[in-house]
């Protein structure tokens, strides 16, 4: 598995204000709720956009992470050619107010509503086709497509590979979690035996090389491959949350050249 782990990636102070600024941006409504215990405000939300216009500190972030300039430094520490892929745009733009205003409870949406996002989201896939399409297009286009996220006891993530058209993904950790509790290290796995359930590989199936303890402002980049396989045991007995951004750079027109066994769809439109 291709990882690299970079420490102060961030420094202390610049962690603290993300989180400062951040955390009362995850009780949107617009926030989503799942593993457990874990809550994301995704880069592509308006209430990101609100994040934001409000924060200096996440604005600087932001612009540096959807940059060329980071997807060459994310390249370099993993020794990966760049020379055909751009860094573009799409989601991130915010464009569709319809989406942003009905990211809640199936239940609670109106029939007009969701018919209207049902077509907005079409109109989207269409629309980033058109734009990006390699009849178009020779080079590999790439949006940073990230999350906001903080998660508590209860959290748990199973062993799995990234959707296929993640090319590289990224955590960044914006605070230590307890010492002595239990879970909530991101964990790496190798192939040691065939593997039938691309999705969801029995643990025999694999053997854990490296278990990495979330710390304040640590860099986390994993290359997508076929093999590229990690999870997060429940976490237990922590006193604090563990809050982090989790990313990837996310094909906007061809396939993952990283990825043989295309099974695992990505899913766009959480975003």
């Amino acid at each position: 598995m291709n990882y690299k782990i970079i420490k102060n990636f961030l420094n202390e102070e610049k962690c603290k204000n993300l989180i400062s600024s951040g955390e009362k941006f995850l009780n949107n409504l617009d926030v989503i709720n799942y593993h457990g215990n874990r809550s994301d405000l995704l880069s592509s939300y308006k209430s990101f956009g609100e994040l934001i216009k409000n924060s200096s500190e996440w604005k600087e972030l932001d612009d540096y992470l959807q940059s060329q300039k980071f997807f060459d430094f994310v390249c370099k520490n993993l020794k990966i050619k760049n020379d055909n892929f751009e860094i573009k745009n799409f989601y991130n733009l915010r464009e569709y107010d319809v989406l942003n205003n009905n990211r809640k409870n199936i239940s609670l949406i109106s029939t007009n509503n969701l018919f209207k996002v049902f077509l907005f989201r079409k109109w989207r896939n269409i629309k980033r086709y058109l734009k990006f399409s390699n009849i178009f297009n020779k080079k590999n286009y790439a949006e940073v497509l990230y999350a906001f996220a903080r998660a508590g006891n209860g959290y748990k993530q199973g062993i799995h590979r990234d959707s296929d058209q993640r090319l590289i993904v990224f955590l960044i950790y914006l605070n230590d979690t307890t010492k002595d509790a239990v879970g909530g290290n991101l964990d790496l796995y190798k192939k040691i035996t065939r593997i039938d359930k691309i999705e969801e590989p029995k643990s025999s199936s694999l053997e854990k090389i490296k278990s990495i303890i979330p710390s304040v402002g640590k860099l986390v980049l994993f290359q997508n491959e076929d093999d590229a396989y990690h999870g997060v045991e429940t976490m237990s007995k922590h006193k604090v949350s563990r809050i982090f951004i989790y990313g990837a750079f996310t094909l906007l027109n061809k396939n993952n050249p990283y990825i043989s066994k295309k099974v695992i769809p990505t899913e766009r439109y959480l975003y």
